[in-house]
């Protein structure tokens, strides 16, 4: 596993990040070996953030994803939480949507998806 370069990456990403940044790829081989032992996990501040935040821009919530993936991709994807679907109901959902939502997301540490689908068929 590559080391991260710090005086480098500090330069783009606070101490936080980097700490998780790190922590992802600690974790690594585990996650890889197994999605759901993310579960031991979420008590890390990185992830617990990453999982349960309701507040993020679409562009600060973006930023954060693409800087964490250079921990390891999949870390990141076995991470429970709103993800864009999240992101579009906190921009169209009622009050009373949203808090159902997040709080099931929360409670049952849940993973949400979104299908996109083309109106025109391919052939």
């Amino acid at each position: 596993m590559h080391n991260i370069n710090y005086e480098l990456a500090s330069q783009y990403y606070p101490a936080s990040i980097l700490d998780t940044i790190n922590f992802f790829r600690n974790i690594a081989m585990e996650i890889d070996s197994s999605a759901e032992s993310i579960q031991n996990h979420l008590q890390h501040p990185g992830i617990h953030n990453l999982c349960f935040d309701r507040e993020s821009t679409c562009l600060a919530r973006t930023k954060l994803l693409e800087a964490l993936s250079y921990g390891d991709a999949s870390v990141l994807l076995a991470c429970p939480g709103p993800s864009l679907s999240g992101l579009m109901l906190r921009e169209l959902g009622s009050e009373e949507q949203k808090a159902y939502f997040f709080n099931y997301i929360e409670t049952n540490k849940a993973t949400s998806r979104i299908q996109m689908r083309s109106a025109i068929p391919f052939l």
